[in-house]
């Protein structure tokens, strides 16, 4: 049984696919390890001596579940860094006052939480 497709776009992409997963089918290379090394974000990870994790969470939509995170958090002993968006802190700055209060950080997240890469492409 055969498809008849008549976008060519959608056939050069599956062709393309099946040519990554042959590839790395017989070279013993992990796909997601290979993705994994071209990462767009400059930090993911940071190689450490120590055992330590850093926590961190986006403050750039609802903030119904904040003080349950912490309150998780700080069951451990932990903490962790809420980077918040300057529109998240108009609207809930007793929120961010006491994310601090309890001994977290607080660190920016721009003001609109916008594509930056795009915005800075534009230019």
């Amino acid at each position: 049984m055969f498809l008849v497709v008549k976008k060519k776009w959608l056939i050069a992409l599956v062709c393309a696919l099946l040519v990554v997963m042959i590839v790395a089918i017989t070279t013993g290379v992990s796909v997601t390890s290979a993705v994994a090394t071209k990462r767009l974000i400059p930090v993911y990870s940071v190689e450490r001596s120590d055992n330590k994790v850093a926590l961190t969470f986006d403050c750039a939509w609802g903030a119904d579940k904040t003080k349950l995170i912490m309150d998780e958090i700080e069951k451990n002993d932990y903490k962790c860094t809420f980077f918040v968006t300057g529109f998240w802190v108009d609207a809930n700055k007793d929120l961010v006052k006491e994310i601090n209060e309890r001994g977290h950080q607080v660190a920016n997240h721009s003001e609109n939480h916008l594509h930056l890469g795009r915005q800075i492409l534009k230019r």
